[in-house]
């Protein structure tokens, strides 16, 4: 769906080719070792483990200083942050002000894992109109999306008002914002 969470933390160790044992005595992968390194990475495996089938999630390491700047995230590399990524929009970052557990991660997870304008086909319709917010749909015709400059400019469009640009009042959180191919689902509509 065009969204990925991404957890860094300047502290994480780092990870060794070797695997490690466990208090209890298993083995851990370098990845596992890596996300034990930290709470804040911890709290980030527990909930990408969970939901990995409905999310992307990704980490950087602490030598990736450089890649944070190519995601619009100036100034972040001294602080461990996790962060919405999407195209086209503004990184979200999750701000738990020391309160960081996997409850309070996963209700942000639930509620971010939908891009700023979804396009919502019968695999998601139902779990975009149940978040708890009014959808604002847009319809179009999708196989001109891309090839016709008015579709596309539609499009663009209703991106824009939805990250609240020309619109003088911030939207997107009142609403849920997609877009729906009306030949497609036209005995829909």
């Amino acid at each position: 769906n065009g969204v990925l969470f991404m957890a860094f933390d300047p502290k994480a160790k780092e990870v060794s080719k070797n695997t490690a044992k466990s208090k209890g005595g298993e083995e851990l992968t370098p990845v596992e070792k890596f996300l034990a390194s930290t709470n804040t990475l911890q709290v980030f495996g527990q909930v990408a483990r969970k939901v990995q089938d409905r999310s992307t999630f990704m980490l950087l390491h602490p030598g990736s200083k450089d890649e944070i700047e190519k995601f619009g995230l100036t100034g972040k590399s001294k602080k461990p942050f996790i962060v919405k990524i999407e195209n086209d929009v503004d990184p979200l970052v999750y701000d738990y002000e020391g309160q960081l557990n996997s409850m309070n991660f996963m209700d942000f997870v639930k509620e971010n894992n939908v891009a700023l304008v979804t396009d919502l086909q019968g695999h998601n319709f139902r779990s975009v109109g149940h978040l708890g917010k009014p959808l604002f749909i847009g319809i179009v015709d999708s196989a001109k999306v891309g090839t016709d400059d008015k579709m596309s400019s539609f499009v663009s469009k209703l991106r824009n008002f939805a990250k609240g640009e020309g619109s003088g009042k911030d939207v997107k959180d009142d609403y849920k914002f997609a877009t729906m191919d009306g030949v497609k689902w036209s005995n829909f509509l």
